[in-house]
This record gives structure tokens, sequence and C-alpha cells, in this order.
């Protein structure tokens, strides 16, 4: 148990000098993954909703 939010991994984390080159929100794609997966295409029990893209739905889903 920690004594507060800031000592768990995700808040503490730095990335080293590698890492900070590239913007690594660019590299993962969810529509090329789930094309990969064959979610949406293989099966219909799979598929992505741009419904709350403007976050219009849900106003309190996090903005990035």
């Amino acid at each position: 148990m920690t004594a507060s939010v800031n000592q768990l991994y995700a808040f503490f984390y730095q990335p080293g000098r590698a890492e900070k080159k590239f913007n690594a929100w660019k590299i993962y794609q969810p529509e090329k993954e789930f094309a990969r997966m064959g979610l949406g295409t293989k099966t219909d029990e799979w598929r992505l909703s741009y419904i709350n893209k403007d976050y219009s739905v849900w106003k309190n889903w996090n903005h990035f």
C-alpha cells in the first residue's frame, strides 16, 4: 500500500534519453491494431466507435 498516489509507477516514471527522442503516442494506432487482429472484419463482435470523439457524450472522459 502506498501513502500517496505520487508513489505509483505511472506518476514517478521518467523516460530515458532514447525514449524522449520520439512521441510514443504516435506509435500505437488502434485502428491498425484492430485490423491486424481481425476485429471488425473477421468478426462482428467488436468494432471501433467514434461516438465520443469530441467528448460530447461523456464529458468527464479524459482528454489527451
